[in-house]
C-alpha cells in the first residue's frame, strides 16, 4: 500500500504489518476494534464494497484469492 509519511503516522497500525492492507488489518487484526472508533458500521461499509466490488473480480484469481483468504482468516478467529 502506497502511503507518505503523514499516513504512515495517523495509520500506524495498519502499517505494522510487514505486508499493509486496510481491509485485512480491519478484519482480521483485533487491534482495528480499537483503531477504528465505529469499527461495526465501518466493517460493514467495507463488506459492501467488497460486495459490490465482487463481481467485476471475473477471472482475476488473485483478487479472488485474497478474498477467500480473508475469509478462512476471519473465520478461524
Amino acid at each position: 500500500m502506497a502511503a507518505n509519511a503523514l499516513t504512515r503516522a495517523l495509520c500506524s497500525p495498519v502499517f505494522a504489518d510487514p505486508a499493509p492492507n486496510s481491509s485485512r488489518f480491519a478484519f482480521l487484526n483485533l487491534a482495528a476494534r480499537d483503531y477504528y472508533v465505529e469499527w461495526d458500521k465501518d466493517t460493514q461499509e467495507l463488506v459492501a464494497t467488497m460486495r459490490g466490488k465482487a463481481g467485476r473480480i471475473g477471472t482475476d484469481a488473485k483478487k479472488g484469492d485474497s478474498v477467500s483468504v480473508m475469509l478462512r482468516e476471519q473465520l478461524a478467529l
